[in-house]
C-alpha cells in the first residue's frame, strides 16, 4: 500500500473529538538522526460511542488534519479511510479492510521517514 498523492487540507471537525469515548490512537514516532531526537509527526485518534465511529487525525508541523464519522456497522477502517481523505491523502487501493496500521506505513513513507515506528495506545 502507498500513498498515490497528497493536497494537505485542513478538515478537521472540532466536533468529533469525543475524549470519553476514546478507544485508540495512532501515531508515527520518529527519530532523527542528526538531533537525536524523537517527534510524533502524525497522529490518529478513533473514538466510538456505541452507534458511531469517529476518526482525527493530526499532521504536526505537516499543515494537515481531518476527521470523519460513520455508523459503527461501517466498520472502524472505513472511517479511518475517510478521515484520512479528508485531510488530503489519496491511496493506492480503493478497499477499506486494510489494517490502519498500513495507513498509517504508507503515511510514514510517504513523508520519506526512515527510522520510524507505528504505536498504538489504548485507553
Amino acid at each position: 500500500m502507498k500513498v498515490l498523492e497528497f493536497n494537505p487540507k485542513n478538515n478537521l471537525n472540532i466536533n468529533h473529538r469525543k475524549e470519553n469515548y476514546f478507544q485508540y490512537e495512532y501515531s508515527i514516532i520518529v527519530y532523527d538522526e542528526k538531533t537525536k531526537k524523537f517527534s510524533t509527526p502524525v497522529i490518529l485518534r478513533v473514538y466510538i460511542t456505541g452507534t458511531l465511529v469517529y476518526a482525527c487525525v493530526y499532521g504536526i508541523n505537516l499543515d494537515f488534519d481531518g476527521s470523519a464519522k460513520e455508523k459503527d456497522y461501517q466498520g472502524t477502517t472505513m472511517t479511518v479511510k475517510r478521515c484520512l481523505e479528508s485531510a488530503g491523502f489519496k491511496f493506492e487501493f480503493a478497499v477499506t479492510n486494510i489494517p490502519i496500521e498500513d495507513y498509517m506505513t504508507a503515511i510514514a513513507k510517504f513523508f520519506g521517514y526512515k527510522n520510524y515506528y507505528i504505536h498504538k495506545s489504548n485507553p
